[in-house]
């Protein structure tokens, strides 16, 4: 069975090298999307594992729209060279649990199951809110936001961001009296509106199916429009096929079947370290995020320590 992995990688040249040591297998081809942000080129990285990388290279932005573009691109780039059952979407700054070889022999006994992580929105939780306003302007406020808490005490940056977020708030405001929300969009269209984490292992049919939505202009505006399009896009496309993509959700409405171990604070992941070792390595994830080797490399030691273990 063959396998293809899209990674998206913006920083860390070492890591992102380390990375692809691993995933040298001949059922699985790699393909890479480098952010333009990066400081570095594709000829510049040595891999031993044969790599192809996206001709076209998007200026990716947190919970932006450019995210799904660079998405498609690796699948479009996939599908141009190759026919696979599974894709496997990761970051530069993902790293495997098990060899490269278990992993495919996981998936190809499990085939066509997906694996991902489908929310469905309460009255508590970030998926009602993600659908529920017009998101612009997201990168302007992120960046300023940045800009405060690197300038500012964390007393100054807390009321000072009330300046781009106000701005921000209104211009959104100003577009919804002409623009209907992401939510009222997606369900006149006949979606359910579900998020969930961007990381996936999907099969072929359902990669199919969000290549149709993905030429959906209206579908991919409506979408562009939620706060983070990365967490929403696969998701509400999979619920539309609920039945043919073969998901059952559970009693709380959720489809939990992702195979990342992370930690989350404060609605991100943390950066882990060897602290958090040993719950990695007790998690029965295929993968785990996020790690950058800049603020400890031992605990990606410590895992390729445990993968050498593995009969």
């Amino acid at each position: 069975m063959k396998v293809a992995i899209l990674l998206l990688a913006h920083k860390n040249k070492a890591q992102l090298e380390r990375l692809l040591s691993l995933l040298d297998h001949e059922d699985v081809d790699v393909y890479v999307h480098l952010d333009k942000k990066c400081n570095f080129e594709p000829q510049d990285i040595d891999s031993p594992t044969k790599v192809t990388f996206t001709d076209k290279r998007y200026d990716v932005g947190l919970f932006e729209f450019s995210m799904v573009d660079a998405e498609f691109e690796l699948i479009n780039t996939a599908k141009r060279n190759g026919d696979y059952k599974y894709f496997i979407l990761m970051s530069g700054q993902c790293y495997p649990l098990d060899r490269i070889d278990r992993i495919v022999s996981y998936l190809d006994a499990h085939y066509p199951e997906p694996f991902i992580e489908i929310i469905a929105p309460t009255e508590h939780n970030y998926v009602k809110k993600n659908f529920k306003h017009v998101y612009i302007l997201k990168r302007f406020k992120l960046k300023t936001y940045d800009f405060l808490k690197k300038h500012f005490s964390f007393k100054g940056y807390r009321v000072l961001r009330y300046i781009p977020g106000g701005f921000v708030f209104a211009v959104s405001t100003l577009k919804e009296l002409f623009v209907k929300s992401p939510k009222r969009r997606l369900e006149k269209m006949g979606y359910s509106v579900y998020c969930g984490s961007q990381w996936w292992i999907l099969p072929d049919h359902i990669i199919e199916k969000a290549e149709s939505a993905y030429n959906d202009k209206a579908f991919c505006k409506a979408v562009s429009d939620t706060f983070s399009c990365d967490e929403t896009f696969f998701q509400t496309v999979i619920m539309n096929h609920q039945k043919e993509c073969g998901v059952e959700l559970d009693s709380d409405n959720n489809f939990v079947n992702r195979k990342w171990f992370y930690i989350f604070d404060g609605g991100h992941p943390i950066t882990l370290t060897k602290s958090q070792a040993d719950q990695i390595k007790e998690s029965g994830m295929l993968f785990a995020r996020k790690f950058d080797i800049d603020v400890d490399s031992k605990v990606l030691d410590e895992i390729d320590c445990n993968i050498k273990t593995l009969e």
